[in-house]
């Protein structure tokens, strides 16, 4: 659901469309590494599947989306 590729130094990446109904995807992990020019070796990308599937449940693994889900946890 999720393909990375490098054409020289610019990297190439999709998600697949299910994404759009998910608040949290690869992309989350993934993206703020592309955005600062760090390179994702496939080593990297391996260590993240330690742990089976991601699901909404674990909130604990992304940042809140939304305004009500930073007042519940408490954090400003």
């Amino acid at each position: 659901m999720f393909w990375l590729a490098y054409l020289g130094d610019l990297p190439i990446f999709n998600l697949a469309s299910c994404s759009m109904f998910s608040k949290s995807t690869i992309a989350d992990v993934v993206l703020p590494w592309i955005m600062t020019g760090e390179r994702v070796q496939p080593e990297t990308l391996a260590a993240l599947g330690v742990g089976g599937l991601l699901d909404r449940g674990m909130t604990h693994r992304f940042p809140p989306y939304d305004a009500d889900a930073v007042a519940e946890s408490g954090e400003d």
